[in-house]
């Protein structure tokens, strides 16, 4: 969504009914799967998918003047992976969920996933060479098995995985009683570390930092040698931080993917209004401007996590529901005894007013502990409100098609009554900055709406008179 263009969104919120009350306890929602936490329900297309490849930047394929095609390589094979990947995938998704009360689901660390994709494959009787596995996962992508908040790390990992391979159980670590624990995902530790050497280096920071410093871990580990009785790094860790140091993974992915899905399953589809049938959006995988090349949806989980995707979704439903109040008034309270004195407004000023108070609370959040520092834009807002489902797929794809909006010979009034006539009394029609697009546009369309409603004989008008 570029922000140099005016966002319009049409969303047939006003005339929409509210959903009648359950009656008794609704009974407790399931968690969901992996299959479901990862499956493709937002993205319309793949911006991670460019010229029908996957290959990483990393890649050594990007070494080969010209390198094979899938079909090329895969003659034979190429229809049985197609017929046979989503089944691969099933059993890769049961892997990783709970089996009962006492195991709980497996973390879904990238080379981990990688790893367990590949043995599927291979047991299948498809394909397993890391260039099938890369393939695999073009193939799932464009099945929306999986979407591209799942595909991106997996893709940034995969240079590392293909050179070092995972074995589960050297991520086993043993202390000297004998117990075990599984050891912390390497892409988590890598992404934490060069987090924590750009902090402390600052401006002065250099890529050879983090492997400085990963070279300065080992040596710790090897100077404290067989007295040292838990060590914190085992061979495996320092090899595979190396890797991905090498890879630039830090650079590649804003996120890992055993994190970002715990912020998937706090924000995606969580609105009472979410439609579990709802269109999948271009405007959700366009690309974002000054996000290096990631879509929407990745920089929305690249920048925020899934209670602050929350809020910003809650700030758009907030402003629907004051701009569709029944009425809204001010009150001034005297200090004297008098009565209080009592403004109605009128539709035209209920709308700015729960304008007004959207743009504030967007450049409030700049300033709140709960956003840390971070920028939100009405951009944010209206991303965030479609990943929660608040704002449907459909309304906000039919909002970008009024080609009225965009035409220059149109006069402006014009415009606003080709909008209405198209979308009647249910159109919510909202333009954000630069300019005065909002101002002359979306109250203007207001104007027109008003003037509809109060045509009848008798009816008043506030005949331009306002206070917002």
């Amino acid at each position: 969504m570029d922000r140099s263009i005016a966002l319009v969104l049409v969303a047939a919120l006003v005339g929409s009914a509210a959903a009648p009350l359950s009656v008794g306890l609704a009974a407790e929602p399931k968690a969901p799967t992996f299959a479901d936490l990862v499956r493709n329900t937002k993205e319309a297309d793949s911006i991670l998918i460019r010229n029908g490849s996957t290959a990483p930047k990393n890649s050594d394929a990007q070494d080969e003047e010209e390198p094979l095609t899938p079909e090329e390589k895969y003659p034979e094979a190429t229809a049985h992976l197609f017929e046979k990947m989503p089944r691969a995938f099933a059993l890769l998704s049961a892997s990783m969920d709970p089996k009962d009360d006492t195991h709980p689901p497996t973390e879904p660390c990238e080379p981990l996933v990688l790893a367990r994709l590949q043995s599927e494959m291979k047991n299948l009787g498809l394909p397993s060479d890391s260039g099938a596995v890369l393939y695999g996962l073009e193939i799932l992508r464009k099945v929306n098995l999986i979407d591209d908040v799942t595909l991106l790390p997996l893709l940034s990992t995969f240079p590392a995985w293909k050179k070092l391979g995972y074995v589960e159980s050297d991520w086993v670590k043993k202390d000297s009683e004998g117990r075990s624990a599984q050891l912390m995902c390497p892409t988590d530790q890598e992404l934490e570390l060069a987090l924590s050497v750009k902090t402390e280096k600052g401006r002065k920071f250099k890529r050879k930092n983090i492997s400085e410093r990963i070279a300065k871990i080992a040596k710790e580990e090897r100077d404290a040698g067989s007295g040292k009785k838990e060590p914190r790094y085992l061979p495996v860790q320092i090899a595979w931080l190396n890797v991905l140091t090498d890879v630039k993974f830090d650079t590649e992915t804003p996120f890992t993917l055993p994190s970002v899905l715990k912020e998937v399953e706090a924000a995606k589809g969580t609105s009472s209004r979410a439609d579990p049938d709802d269109t999948k959006t271009k405007v959700m995988s366009d690309k974002k401007k000054k996000s290096g090349g990631l879509s929407n949806r990745l920089a929305l989980y690249g920048k925020y996590n899934g209670l602050q995707i929350s809020i910003l979704s809650d700030t758009f439903r907030k402003f629907t529901e004051r701009m569709t109040a029944v009425s809204a008034e001010v009150r001034i309270k005297y200090g004297d005894g008098r009565e209080d004195e009592v403004y109605q407004l009128s539709p035209q000023e209920q709308y700015r007013m729960a304008a007004k108070m959207l743009h504030k609370e967007v450049e409030e959040m700049k300033l709140s502990s709960l956003f840390s520092g971070r920028s939100p834009t009405f951009d944010d807002v209206i991303v965030a409100g479609v990943e929660t489902g608040f704002i449907h797929a459909k309304e906000l794809d039919a909002a970008l098609s009024v080609d009225d909006l965009w035409n220059p010979v149109t006069p402006g009034w014009q415009k606003v009554w080709n909008i209405v006539k198209k979308y009647g009394t249910t159109a919510l029609i909202l333009i954000p900055p630069p300019g005065n697009v909002f101002a002359s546009l979306a109250v203007g369309l207001v104007e027109a709406f008003v003037q509809m409603k109060t045509s009848k004989a008798g009816a008043g008008d506030d005949r331009g008179i306002s206070i917002f």
